[in-house]
């Protein structure tokens, strides 16, 4: 990247601190830019991985790039050979901006079941796959539930259901891990040659678009990892083993302290397609329904075997697509749960 191009592009905001929060030293190193469709070309490069080159004139730990309009936009930490997207600021929203967005955010939330249009599926274009197929070797996972202490009364279960912060430094069991995964998004039959399954949870045209991703810190019998849940074998594979995992996943979700601390933590994505084949445009706000009868079910099946977990909905977009070795456009993360054992 040439380095006097990207200076007549873009301003810095120079942190000297060991963290991006460190704000305690900040310098500014202006250059002006009026130019957005630059700033874009700038902003997608570094995003791809491209890197901004040291000088001199930017002995900093962390840089705060503004766009051309000079409102935040990436964080930019220093390596060896330059300065590389540590986040995307997708916060800040001006002001003056806030009541059409907010206007915009209702709107969407309306059923709106009125448009015309010709599916894919009214098209007869072929259906995607019900669920991603493994790429790594299989974990079985068993059913044999009975072994478990299942609480039997609903009602307790309803009114004991909580969102617990706060989890006990304990892990939980292999059988249970299979149990909350069963419960969740678990196949109990495979209908219509292969036209749609029926799960433990509801799901507008059984179209089921969620996959199941986990952050596993303290699952007896699996190793500190990430893992991919595979409902039609009941089963996980491991997408790759990792260590150190309690720090990383609490910032995956915006520094919330207790996500760190979970046994395991639930991430689902959206394969939009599979909804959107059945739905087209109106299969968004549907798809955000659906993941609600996905959390609920998780919260139910945690209460009845002494186990917590809190629906989390504050987490890094980018950051958790990748963790997840997500593509970010096709599949992406919407939700997602720490779960563990209560204190």
């Amino acid at each position: 990247m040439n380095e006097k191009n990207l200076k007549a592009w873009t301003y810095f905001l120079k942190f000297q601190g060991e963290t991006p929060a460190d704000t305690t030293k900040t310098l500014s190193c202006k250059q002006p830019v009026n130019d957005e469709q630059a700033w874009l070309e700038l902003r997608g490069r570094l995003l791809k991985g491209e890197a901004l080159p040291l000088d001199a004139s930017m002995n900093a730990a962390y840089l705060m790039l503004l766009d051309h309009q000079e409102q935040p936009s990436l964080i930019l930490k220093a390596e060896a050979d330059g300065f590389y997207v540590e986040s995307d600021i997708e916060a800040y929203v001006p002001e003056a901006d806030m009541p059409k967005l907010i206007e915009k955010g209702r709107q969407f939330m309306k059923a709106n079941m009125v448009h015309e249009f010709a599916s894919d599926q009214m098209m007869k274009l072929p259906q995607p796959p019900l669920c991603k197929a493994a790429v790594k070797p299989l974990i079985p996972l068993s059913k044999s539930f009975s072994e478990l202490p299942i609480k039997q009364d609903f009602l307790s279960i309803i009114n004991e259901r909580k969102s617990p912060r706060v989890f006990a430094n304990a892990p939980i069991s292999l059988l249970e891990l299979s149990y909350l995964l069963w419960c969740t998004q678990g196949v109990k039959e495979v209908i219509g040659n292969g036209y749609a399954t029926k799960r433990t949870v509801p799901c507008g045209g059984a179209r089921h678009e969620f996959e199941t991703y986990l952050s596993v810190m303290n699952v007896e019998g699996l190793p500190c990892g990430v893992y991919h849940y595979l409902p039609m074998e009941h089963a996980l594979e491991c997408i790759r083993e990792e260590n150190d995992l309690r720090a990383k996943t609490r910032t995956l979700l915006c520094d919330q302290a207790f996500a760190g601390k979970s046994a395991v933590t639930f991430m689902w994505s959206c394969v939009c397609y599979r909804a959107e084949w059945r739905y087209s445009i109106d299969a968004h706000r549907i798809i955000l329904q659906d993941i609600g009868h996905v959390g609920e079910n998780l919260y139910l099946a945690c209460t009845s075997i002494d186990l917590g977990t809190c629906g989390v909905g504050a987490y890094l977009q980018k950051e958790c697509d990748a963790f997840c070795e997500l593509d970010g456009e096709e599949e992406f993360i919407v939700y997602t749960a720490p779960v563990g054992r209560v204190s």
